[in-house]
């Protein structure tokens, strides 16, 4: 078996063990926002199968669903702490996004972008038959965590929370708008930043200590 094979055979066996216990559900969605078809995966957890009227979930958006080497082990993390009992079951939404640095990108605070408009308003139905409750987080990397903040900010109603790794873009304005927004607001916020090291998270971590 040469690498290649090595490494398509450890990513089938890394899908088998992240949908183990779940059920994964593909919807194709026309945006209005985007004008063409966008795709996101619904997982739904282990004990959706149970499900009644009286029940529903809290909602978890994942960005960059497009890079697999981000998303599968949030996915295993979430899995993780929901066998822990530390976080409850929960529906977990994977976007993947097609031209990330374009979709993501901050303009300014105020102007509104496709795939916010496709998160918050045209997505937002189409989970409605999952039985979504209130509790809305969401999560991405670099560009897609400062989208993230960004989302969060338009949205404080929206989300619950937010968990940014390594936010990379337009973080003075961002934090310059959080800044004059309701102190609590910011209490749902989370920001990972890796190391400094050049061999690890160079510029996320100079950005953000000049900040």
């Amino acid at each position: 078996m040469n690498m290649k094979q090595t490494m398509a055979f450890m990513a089938f066996l890394l899908s088998i063990s992240l949908s183990y216990g779940q059920e994964l559900d593909t919807l194709k969605i026309y945006s209005q926002a985007f004008n063409q078809e966008r795709t996101v995966y619904v997982h739904k957890p282990k004990f959706y199968k149970y499900k009644s009227d009286a029940v529903n979930f809290p909602v978890i958006y994942l960005l960059d669903g497009q890079h697999e080497w981000f998303v599968n082990p949030l996915l295993s993390d979430i899995q993780y702490l929901q066998y822990t009992k530390e976080i409850p079951q929960a529906i977990v939404v994977v976007i993947p996004l097609k031209q990330r640095n374009t979709e993501c990108g901050i303009v300014d605070l105020h102007t509104e972008l496709p795939l916010d408009v496709f998160i918050t308003k045209e997505l937002e139905p189409e989970l409605q038959k999952y039985h979504p409750n209130d509790f809305k987080l969401i999560i991405g990397h670099s560009f897609s965590a400062s989208f993230a903040l960004y989302s969060y900010f338009r949205h404080p109603g929206y989300y619950a929370g937010v968990i940014a790794n390594t936010p990379f873009d337009e973080m003075d304005l961002l934090i310059k708008g959080f800044m004059e927004q309701d102190p609590s607001v910011r209490k749902g916020i989370s920001i990972s930043i890796g190391g400094i090291a050049n061999s690890k998270d160079y510029y996320h971590r100079k950005n953000y200590e000049q900040l």
